[in-house]
């Protein structure tokens, strides 16, 4: 199953949907039953697959078209974390041995966008800007993943955006 989050035309409430493998249909799962709207919701949920599967049954099937906008597949993920390094072709663009140990780094959770994202607007986004104290430990930097808490933040956001 192909599971989406998008948002209806002229509504801001994300919903949960499951999308066919030709990308041209689309089940909302969180419309009229106990589903969570949200993916992070619906994995707590713990559904069995044929739970699933009797729920799209009995669900209406929709065109895919431009009343949907497709959100990222998780929007609230705690932490996101990536491996560098991970395939070959990779490591030689980057002129890199493959590394022996995974190659860890992070993304933040507000940067994910859905594949229709735009980012020309970016900046009208931006509230303000706080200082902060990284104290990462810079031997272990691009070999392993950070540690926590080593992100001491100011108490204050300056109100400086553009």
């Amino acid at each position: 199953m192909r599971f989406v989050q998008f948002l209806r035309k002229n509504d801001k409430r994300t919903r949960l949907g499951v999308v066919s493998e030709d990308g041209t249909k689309i089940v909302e799962l969180s419309s009229g039953s106990c589903i969570a709207n949200d993916m992070r919701g619906f994995i707590s949920q713990n559904y069995s697959l044929s739970e699933l599967q009797q729920k799209l049954e009995n669900a209406k099937t929709e065109e895919m078209n431009d009343n949907f906008t497709l959100l990222p597949p998780i929007t609230n993920p705690d932490k996101i974390i990536c491996i560098g390094l991970n395939y070959r072709d990779h490591c030689e663009e980057q002129n890199k041995k493959p590394p022996t140990e995974p190659m860890f780094f992070s993304k933040f959770n507000n940067t994910l966008t859905g594949p229709l994202g735009n980012m020309d607007k970016a900046m009208d986004f931006v509230f303000g800007y706080s200082v902060a104290q990284d104290i990462s430990a810079r031997d272990w930097q691009k070999e392993r993943v950070g540690f926590e808490p080593t992100l001491p933040l100011g108490n204050q956001s300056l109100n400086l955006a553009p």
